[in-house]
């Protein structure tokens, strides 16, 4: 309800004000009920779908290779030959470098040589205790002089193995002045150069490391 304090007007002019005075109300209520509505939130919509997840971690490691192996020379002599560059892959098998074989050539041939007159000596102590057993069993020689044939015997065979024994070494220390890639890798910098004294002693020659498969280290904290 509206009261108005108007002065002491005529009949029509005060019918007029008020009139005025509704219809400006009116107009306020009509402009407040035809104010447009908030626009609803925006949200985001997605698909529901199911997945395996992983937990994951990131760590800092280092990689290493399972395999590396220092070159060394097991026999002393000097390195006649280098076959392989620095860094070069090579497999396994592969000649790597030589150490001067004439000095192990000429030990083998003596290691033979020994052991074909060890040989040839044990044949002739074995034909000697075969006569004095013979002789013994006749009455003709001691026990003590046939005892003293067959220790001469066993010291021919045993004469023998030793030669056999030294023979194997001098194959094998042969052997060694080729010096062979253990395994599949990269050569790296070699420490010697042609000419140089090697031996069990000095620095390894080289380094063979394996480039596949590898190791990654890394620390996990608790």
């Amino acid at each position: 309800m509206i009261f108005l304090n108007l002065p002491i007007l005529p009949r029509s002019l005060a019918f007029a004000a008020v009139a005025s005075v509704l219809l400006a109300g009116c107009s306020d209520d009509s402009k407040k009920a035809a104010a447009p509505a908030a626009p609803p939130p925006a949200v985001t919509v997605a698909k529901v779908t199911s997945q395996t997840i992983r937990q994951s971690a990131n760590f800092v490691g280092q990689v290493a290779a399972i395999d590396q192996v220092n070159l060394v020379a097991r026999v002393s002599g000097f390195l006649e030959k280098k076959a392989v560059a620095d860094g070069s892959m090579v497999k396994k098998g592969d000649l790597i470098f030589t150490i001067e074989k004439a000095q192990y050539e000429a030990a083998l041939m003596k290691a033979k040589a020994d052991l074909a007159s060890a040989k040839a000596e044990a044949a002739l102590k074995s034909a000697n205790e075969k006569r004095d057993k013979d002789l013994l069993e006749k009455g003709h020689i001691s026990e003590a002089a046939y005892e003293a044939t067959l220790a001469q015997k066993q010291q021919a065979a045993a004469a023998v193995e030793s030669a056999q024994s030294e023979l194997q070494q001098a194959e094998l220390n042969l052997s060694y002045t080729d010096i062979a890639a253990p395994f599949a890798g990269q050569l790296g910098k070699t420490t010697y150069s042609v000419g140089e004294v090697v031996g069990p002693t000095t620095d390894p020659l080289a380094t063979l490391i394996s480039l596949a498969p590898v190791y990654v280290d890394f620390s996990v904290s608790e």
